[in-house]
């Protein structure tokens, strides 16, 4: 390997090993928010809907968590999702995994979650009628922990993917 094409892999893997290491972070705030949410918040605002639901007065008070760190991780995921094809070795294919479920994760949170909340917790079911807050507020809630499963495993391949990519790295230069 000559000095440039070294050099731009140090970079190329410097960056790569920048995202995962961002990614991993992003994805661990993330699941731990998550996880405060499914066992503090929701129980409170969804044990016994609708009752639960229309008495809930602090409207959407994880947005204030949740927006900008789940935007971070949306972008992470991007940036990795494209600077992954370029990973060596069987790094590449764990890192591809960990961005796209970071993609999917944030995007369903967007089309699927955030709805949802905006029809019961955030305006406390109005207009909607008790059998329509039951529903949403159910469906809101199973759905979630699965969100959660999957936002835990996608920080635990993209620190595989991580581990993977450092072990690579070390074989390489000592070659």
């Amino acid at each position: 390997m000559d000095g440039k094409t070294l050099d731009r892999s140090i970079e190329k893997s410097t960056i790569a090993k920048a995202l995962l290491w961002l990614y991993v972070l992003d994805a661990g705030l993330i699941s731990g928010g998550n996880l405060f949410d499914q066992t503090v918040l929701t129980p409170m605002w969804g044990w016994s809907p609708p009752h639960s639901v229309q008495a809930w007065t602090y409207g959407g008070i994880q947005g204030y968590f949740f927006v900008p760190v789940g935007l971070a991780l949306f972008l992470i995921s991007l940036a990795l999702a494209i600077v992954s094809w370029r990973i060596p070795g069987p790094a590449r294919n764990w890192a591809l995994v960990a961005a796209f479920c970071g993609l999917f994760t944030m995007v369903w949170s967007a089309v699927f979650f955030l709805p949802l909340l905006m029809k019961t917790q955030i305006t406390r079911g109005a207009g909607l009628s008790s059998e329509e807050i039951v529903t949403l507020t159910n469906r809101f809630v199973r759905w979630n922990a699965l969100r959660l499963a999957i936002m835990f495993a996608s920080a635990s391949v993209a620190l595989t993917a991580l581990t993977k990519l450092v072990a690579t790295e070390a074989r390489t230069f000592r070659d």
